[in-house]
């Protein structure tokens, strides 16, 4: 299986430098790579492999490819474009690695729309109980020895900021 997302970030590269000397990429090649590496970042969570998908995205990388290698060799030459499709070619054989199944933004128990921040407990030692009261933050100690804040955003940024003077000044 090619590894379609270091292959969308080699064309990413490739945009930018093109982009850098003054040659800009057509919005649909811009499109067609962000298509691409959100349905390659799909198929990566799905426990079984899609050859569909992965011809489609294929096809979208592909296409991408073409129009990028195209300008680069139109504007800079063939050994600049060649350069630019080694580079695609090593990226596409590298081995693709699933994400991180635990970075997750949900965080059980937390309301929905509320913000919130994790802090080492004993990062805390010098603060009051009382601090986070003050700042309308609810506590959620976290079996790893964090933390877990939640409130208003205001109020976790003044709570940090408070935090802040405190360190400083001990």
């Amino acid at each position: 299986m090619m590894n379609f997302l270091a292959a969308a970030g080699v064309l990413d590269a490739l945009m930018l430098e093109l982009a850098e000397r003054g040659v800009v990429a057509p919005a649909h090649v811009t499109a067609s790579l962000q298509t691409a590496r959100s349905l390659a970042r799909i198929g990566l969570r799905k426990a079984e492999e899609d050859s569909e998908s992965e011809l489609k995205i294929l096809a979208i990388l592909q296409d991408a490819e073409m129009n990028l290698l195209s300008l680069a060799e139109t504007n800079f030459g063939a050994a600049y474009a060649e350069d630019w499709q080694r580079r695609m070619a090593v990226a596409g054989a590298t081995p693709v690695t699933k994400p991180n199944e635990s970075a997750s933004k949900f965080v059980a128990g937390v309301p929905k729309g509320v913000h919130w921040v994790r802090i080492r407990q004993s990062e805390l030692e010098k603060l009051p109980d009382a601090e986070f009261s003050r700042f309308s933050l609810t506590a959620m100690p976290q079996t790893d020895g964090y933390l877990l804040l939640y409130g208003e955003k205001t109020n976790i940024a003044a709570f940090l900021k408070e935090m802040r003077k405190v360190y400083k000044e001990g």
